[in-house]
């Protein structure tokens, strides 16, 4: 759409060379794109979260899980603060998790994230697990947690018998026809119309990819997809 794309361009100015919009109405979809065709696929960052939501509520549906389905009995947390969380408050960010994990590294990480652009989300399941093993558990308030909803999609995935990326392929990706759509745990999984991230300067940065990270923020996928997503949601035939 040709004025779609102007206006995005009109609206992020010089700096931001690629990006892609859908605008969604009933049943139409218009799409643009600047400087990325349209099968290219982006990181969904924490839109991530809204796709974990969507597997929470299917599950409820199916009955494998309930409001009150604590991660220990999912994930092997038991007789641990975090092992006594239950789901519901994961999906509304009052489970009094952080928003990571302090055993993380988090300042390590930002540091080689801003020196050389280091994915600072790399970790395996297991690693996340012990973090979460030693992880204090706060007083029940809203508090953003990305520690929350990773450990809420993978008991999710658990529950279902298999692994998050899946999960998501199973009962989102597949069943709407969402050719892009996918959860890369390396680098080496990217598709080949993957778009890598840059810096404010320009510079390349690693894609962050992970296991661990993948029901927070981990998922990309094309705007085609993410276009046919907002309408499944729109007309009440996502899952």
């Amino acid at each position: 759409d040709v004025a779609l794309a102007a206006r995005l361009s009109a609206a992020l100015g010089s700096r931001h060379d690629v990006a892609a919009v859908a605008a969604v109405s009933g049943g139409e979809v218009r799409l643009a794109g600047l400087g990325a065709g349209p099968e290219a696929d982006f990181e969904l960052g924490s839109i991530s979260k809204a796709l974990t939501g969507l597997l929470y509520a299917e599950a409820l549906a199916r009955g494998e899980v309930t409001a009150s389905t604590t991660l220990g009995e999912l994930l092997p947390l038991a007789g641990t603060a975090a092992g006594g969380v239950a789901l519901a408050a994961l999906s509304t960010h009052r489970s009094g998790l952080p928003r990571l994990p302090r055993s993380a590294g988090v300042v390590r990480r930002s540091f080689a994230l801003w020196l050389r652009g280091a994915n600072p989300y790399g970790d395996d399941v297991e690693t996340l697990l012990d973090q979460a093993r030693g992880t204090p558990v706060g007083r029940p308030r809203p508090r953003y947690s990305n520690l929350g909803f990773e450990l809420l999609g993978h008991a999710l995935a658990r529950a279902a018998g298999t692994g998050f990326a899946e999960l998501v392929e199973r009962r989102i990706a597949s069943p709407l026809g969402l050719r892009a759509l996918y959860a890369p745990a390396a680098p080496a999984e990217l598709r080949p119309d993957a778009l890598i991230g840059r810096s404010r300067s320009g510079r390349r940065q690693e894609p962050w990819t992970g296991e661990a990270i993948a029901p927070a923020g981990g998922p990309r996928a094309s705007i085609g997809d993410m276009a046919l997503l907002a309408r499944a949601i729109l007309d009440g035939t996502a899952p």
